[in-house]
């Protein structure tokens, strides 16, 4: 079985399955969603251990658009990550003091 590895280095922060998981299993599940074979013996609490601001993101923008969104989970992947990413750029510019008084 062949790997695409033509997106590996875009995803690192953020991949469709923890998405797909939100939004199949719901927010509860999400937030308690233990994985036993990582980290072997101990296992992990993905759930805890995530930064879900992407993920539930992506789950509000599936179910505002529906289900036939996820057809691309991939492509929505990139988009929103590289939507918040233009956004953290911008931010530093639209915050930048004014080179004048409003109040004078």
């Amino acid at each position: 079985m062949c790997q695409d590895n033509h997106h590996v280095g875009l995803l690192g922060g953020f991949g469709p399955y923890p998405t797909l998981f939100l939004t199949e299993k719901g927010f509860y599940e999400f937030w308690n969603w233990f994985d036993s074979e990582s980290w072997y013996p101990l296992g992990r609490i993905i759930g805890g251990t995530l930064y879900p601001g992407l993920m539930v993101t992506a789950a509000v923008v599936a179910y505002f658009f529906g289900k036939e969104i996820w057809t691309q989970e991939l492509a929505l992947s990139l988009l929103l990550s590289s939507l918040f990413s233009l956004a953290t750029s911008l931010a530093p510019l639209i915050t930048r003091p004014l080179p004048f008084s409003l109040f004078c």
